[in-house]
């Protein structure tokens, strides 16, 4: 009987809970469409496709920032940094991680060394930024040290 009792002060207690979160709940079942539990042949397409929209999607984040810094500092010349992150793109789209692992890290080297005369500002937040992002482990990407470590600045190569 004090079991019975117990199990039936649990689900009252339990039920009073939930009753601030019910219409939250409500409103997330009605944003669903009614075949939303079933895949659709889009799901499963989008599904058997991810592996490539998600290695994809760090080159397009690369690509993003880029194009915000050139429109940042005008001035500068990242047309270089554009082209060779597309080769990285056609790399990537193509599976060839060795070439996806040796033109990012000629990009990083660029960057380092602010070839082709971009602000120094752009140059270390691009780096920092990208370095963040790119898988670096999955490519073996070797990443360049600062100058402070030996690295040659552009002058001195």
């Amino acid at each position: 009987m004090r079991t019975y009792r117990f199990l039936r002060l649990t689900v009252i207690l339990a039920s009073l809970a939930m009753i601030p979160w019910l219409p939250m709940l409500l409103a997330n079942a009605a944003d669903q469409s009614p075949g939303a539990s079933t895949p659709s042949q889009e799901t499963k397409q989008a599904f058997t496709e991810g592996v490539a929209t998600a290695q994809g999607t760090w080159v397009d984040e690369l690509a993003n920032s880029l194009k915000n810094y050139k429109g940042t500092y005008p001035a500068s010349n990242f047309d270089a940094y554009t082209e060779k992150l597309s080769k990285v793109r056609t790399a990537l789209d193509s599976g060839n991680k060795e070439k996806v692992r040796a033109e990012m890290g000629v990009l990083l080297q660029m960057l380092r060394t602010r070839a082709h005369g971009i602000n120094n500002i752009a140059a270390d937040e691009l780096f920092n930024y990208w370095v963040m992002v790119t898988p670096i482990a999955e490519y073996r990407i070797s990443v360049p040290p600062p100058s402070e470590f030996g690295m040659p600045s552009l002058g001195q190569q």
